[in-house]
């Protein structure tokens, strides 16, 4: 319930500095939440020791970092500046949807069926709510 709350405000706020250079948003945004987390993992190093990380957890960790955070942030406040912010949230939705089938591709995982019915209703949903309504004139 937090991560929706939170995710709901850093919409709002992203929507708000839209004037402002998409590239400036994300790296400041992405600098906030670097500064807010480095307290609760300097907690952790100094409970456990530093771990001893492979070359390919560092490839994953610069994977997550720059493609699956700072690209994905940039082309979110980018489509935040021409969106309803409402609309921009909805798609997110499509994020297990997209997961399930990059699984389906890459991992030759198999679709449950309620992989299936959650899937229609996610886009059934997103299909909805992205419509445009005609309104009755009074």
């Amino acid at each position: 319930m937090a991560a929706v709350c939170l995710w709901s405000i850093y919409t709002l706020l992203s929507r708000t500095v839209k004037d402002h250079d998409t590239l400036q948003v994300t790296a400041l945004s992405m600098m906030i939440g670097t500064v807010l987390s480095v307290p609760i993992g300097w907690m952790e190093v100094r409970q456990t020791g530093w771990p001893v990380i492979s070359w390919q957890a560092w490839m994953g960790l610069c994977y997550c970092g720059i493609l699956s955070s700072a690209v994905a942030y940039f082309l979110y406040n980018k489509a935040l500046e021409s969106l309803p912010a409402a609309q921009v949230g909805n798609f997110l939705n499509l994020n297990p949807v997209i997961g399930a089938i990059v699984a389906f591709i890459f991992l030759r995982e198999t679709f449950t069926a309620l992989q299936w019915a959650g899937g229609a209703l996610v886009i059934g949903g997103i299909w909805l709510s992205s419509g445009k309504r005609e309104t009755a004139k009074k």
